[in-house]
């Protein structure tokens, strides 16, 4: 945060705007999917389970009272969590672990995507200065200079540079898009490092819980009530956005290296001197390279396609176990 207030660009108070309006309507958007799951998980303990459920519940947590549910699957050697007063008192605890769980989880499921939102914010902003690359902007008959591209400070001047003057003006201002694409690539470094180990995390956890859902919901509907089975269907669709969410966002990011060729090729770059065009030339070169979140060395790379296949390969081990079961 504190990189992001130093070196992240306000020039364009409505990109800022839009960063903020997505960081919000995405981070309600998961506090309330996160509530609901969590309710119906509650509201679910009070429903009956089917006897085949109830009795499987017996046999595998050897429960004297299986009807008695629980928010969550938990399981506590050596005692019997359905007799009272051991069952109240992990019902209740279980209740306020979600309670926190609901903001603490939340919060780090929304940390990514939402600082991948600013980073792209400020790559619609690099973008802009980099199509006025050979061109004065003009105002009411007046020449727009820029001096710092994070503050958008500007001279108006009535007649146009020239000559050396016209040269070294263009020259800081390529030197300033230069740093600015710099500053935006050591964030993208800085936010590897920093979800490096939140990331192998998450992604093991991703894979076990999205397979752990698929097995569930391909299980025979006399296993599962109905309400357990609205409530795996919801936790399902909301497990499944978030994960395709962050991929889509990595995609996103990707796609801003595609706009800053589009950018350059929409400037002016051939009224631009020799050593400005030869810097746009490493650039080019520079932006050409995937820019998608990378993390464990490139082992694992988020994109749409990461999703498609972390989808597939959850599709291949559920069928899998589903044969190991019938045979």
């Amino acid at each position: 945060m504190t990189f992001m207030a130093n070196h992240f660009s306000q020039a364009n108070k409505n990109v800022i705007q839009w960063c903020h309006l997505v960081d919000r309507t995405y981070f309600y958007g998961v506090l309330a999917a996160t509530a609901l799951t969590y309710c119906g998980s509650i509201i679910v303990c009070y429903f009956p389970s089917s006897a085949e459920e109830t009795e499987l519940m017996r046999y595998i947590y050897k429960r004297s009272h299986p009807e008695r549910q629980f928010q969550t699957s938990f399981w506590f050697p050596f005692i019997d969590d359905s007799e009272s007063y051991y069952y109240e008192v992990i019902f209740y605890a279980q209740f306020f672990l979600i309670y926190l769980q609901v903001f603490i989880g939340n919060t780090a499921m929304s940390a990514i995507p939402c600082l991948v939102v600013h980073l792209i914010g400020q790559y619609k902003i690099l973008c802009e200065f980099i199509e006025k690359l050979g061109r004065e902007k003009h105002s009411n008959g007046f020449f727009i200079y820029y001096e710092d591209l994070k503050t958008n400070r500007f001279i108006m001047r009535k007649k146009p540079l020239k000559g050396i003057k016209r040269k070294q003006y263009e020259q800081r201002f390529f030197r300033q898009v230069i740093r600015f694409h710099q500053e935006l690539i050591q964030f993208e470094h800085k936010l590897n490092q920093f979800f490096y180990t939140n990331i192998i995390i998450k992604t093991f956890f991703n894979n076990l819980i999205f397979i752990l859902f698929l097995y569930q919901l391909t299980l025979p509907s006399a296993f599962t009530s109905k309400a357990r089975l609205y409530k795996l269907i919801i936790e399902f669709v909301a497990f499944g956005f978030m994960h395709f969410y962050l991929c889509h966002c990595s995609d996103l990011l990707d796609d801003c290296n595609e706009k800053i060729l589009h950018a350059i090729r929409n400037s002016d770059w051939m009224r631009c001197s020799l050593e400005t065009r030869r810097g746009l030339c490493f650039l080019v070169r520079r932006v050409q390279r995937p820019n998608h979140l990378r993390f464990c060395g490139g082992a694992i790379v988020l994109s749409r396609y990461h999703f498609l296949r972390f989808v597939k390969l959850s599709y291949n081990v559920v069928n899998c176990m589903r044969l190991k079961s019938t045979t």
